[in-house]
């Protein structure tokens, strides 16, 4: 059993992810926001600020695997590439593992941008 930590894990991919790592009995901490007005059995919910660098080093002290699944919403919104580097720094001086969730919507078209997801027809 692997204690795995998802940030983010209250959207669509993060759920996913911490409810099947849940079912395979790993003992499964969600960070986010806020809580979901669901909770998923057998998981345990944090709340706060990812931009925390205290509350982010804490759930890498507390896991074996670290799974990133965020937006860039709210106090992530321009800052998510800087906290994503920060918890892959704090995760590699741990000694743990790291998967990151992401798509294409937030990569740049061209160099200086925009963002694929501000493109028409995205």
């Amino acid at each position: 059993m692997a204690r795995i930590t998802v940030i983010g894990g209250t959207g669509y991919a993060g759920s996913n992810i911490a409810r099947e790592a849940a079912a395979r009995g790993n003992e499964v901490t969600v960070i986010a926001r806020k809580e979901p007005e669901q909770k998923i059995d057998g998981v345990t919910y944090v709340t706060g600020d990812v931009t925390d660098a205290g509350l982010l080093a804490d759930a890498v002290a507390n896991s074996d695997v670290v799974v990133e699944a965020l937006s860039p919403r709210g106090s992530l919104e321009g800052n998510l590439r800087g906290v994503v580097a920060g918890l892959a720094d704090e995760v590699k001086r741990a000694g743990k593992r790291l998967g990151v969730v992401g798509g294409a919507g937030s990569l740049l078209v061209e160099e200086d941008g925009p963002t694929l997801s501000s493109t028409p027809g995205f």
